[in-house]
């Protein structure tokens, strides 16, 4: 099974330039990823908005992959991602399930690092 990765969808701020961010919060079922960029007035925030959240993974900056930084500004998604096959094989043997529609996003932030989120859907929210 190849791996194939697509874009999403562009982010209308860089995740080059974070003062405070990015920012995780993950709770049963739900990732939220904040992160700040400059506005043209004042810092903006953006957040994505993981729901039905299986996993999340990050890998800091100096050990990303050329894919990793793929997604620098913008949401991807792996397509036959061989992490999300590994897991939903991991949780038949433990006679578990992990959602058929889960799917397999990713996105990197410079100098930082990629998050790598396994969830049904990404939402994007700004404060601009």
């Amino acid at each position: 099974m190849t791996q194939k990765l697509r874009e999403v969808f562009p982010l209308t701020f860089s995740t080059a330039e974070c003062d405070e961010g990015p920012v995780l919060t993950h709770r049963p079922g739900q990732a939220t990823l904040r992160y700040d960029a400059e506005g043209p007035d004042a810092p903006v925030w953006t957040t994505l908005v993981f729901r039905h959240t299986v996993a999340v993974r990050f890998t800091p900056d100096a050990a990303c992959a050329a894919w990793m930084i793929s997604a620098y500004t913008r949401v991807c998604e792996v397509e036959n991602s061989a992490l999300l096959a590994e897991l939903s094989n991991v949780a038949r043997v433990n006679d578990g399930a992990v959602s058929a529609s889960a799917r397999h996003f990713f996105v990197y932030f410079d100098h930082v690092g990629c998050w790598e989120v396994l969830a049904d859907s990404v939402e994007v929210h700004d404060d601009s």
